[in-house]
């Protein structure tokens, strides 16, 4: 379970989606539980950000699982804003971070915003790196009645280049530096 390296808990805050009579609902509804000299209202709590996979390459979707509550029963909405390099990606506001918006050595944050439409919690995940993705083999042999001379091709979504080796073959099976059994 990943630690949770930042949180701020700020006043009254009610997201631009959330219209007057539901604040107003909340509001409410807090006022008549609460008696005198008791807290109205205590913001969300954000118990765990989970981003799967935990090694992700720059061909993988990374997406998260967020477990927050709130500790007055009211319902919380969840915002996610994700940072690759320290710089918001504009349009990753969902629990998954697209493919495209990051490469490999890039590092990624997901930042969630948890609201009860009164109170705001405000976690960053811990960081993940991207590692490098392996190379995808693209030739199918298919039907083959013979191996030698058959080039394979791969290509790296990494841009590195490519290095072939024959591993748990005959001891007879090459393959030269252009992928050619």
């Amino acid at each position: 379970e990943p630690e949770l390296v930042a949180t701020k808990t700020s006043g009254r805050h009610a997201p631009s989606k959330l219209d007057q009579a539901t604040r107003a609902a909340a509001s409410s509804e807090l006022d008549e539980k609460a008696g005198p000299g008791e807290v109205k209202n205590r913001p969300p709590i954000v118990r765990s950000v989970q981003m799967k996979p935990a090694v992700p390459s720059k061909i993988e979707t990374l997406t998260a699982t967020v477990d927050a509550i709130d500790p007055d029963d009211q319902p919380v909405t969840l915002e996610y804003d994700w940072l690759v390099n320290g710089r918001a990606v504009p349009r990753a506001r969902k629990p998954s971070l697209a493919l495209g918006d990051y490469s490999r050595g890039d590092k990624v944050i997901l930042r969630v915003t948890a609201t009860d439409y009164i109170e705001t919690t405000v976690v960053d995940s811990d960081e993940v790196e991207i590692a490098n993705a392996p190379p995808v083999i693209q030739t199918n042999p298919g039907r083959l009645k013979t191996l030698d001379g058959l080039a394979i091709v791969a290509v790296d979504p990494d841009d590195d280049a490519i290095t072939w080796a024959v591993e748990n073959g005959p001891p007879t099976l090459s393959i030269d530096s252009g992928g050619v059994l």
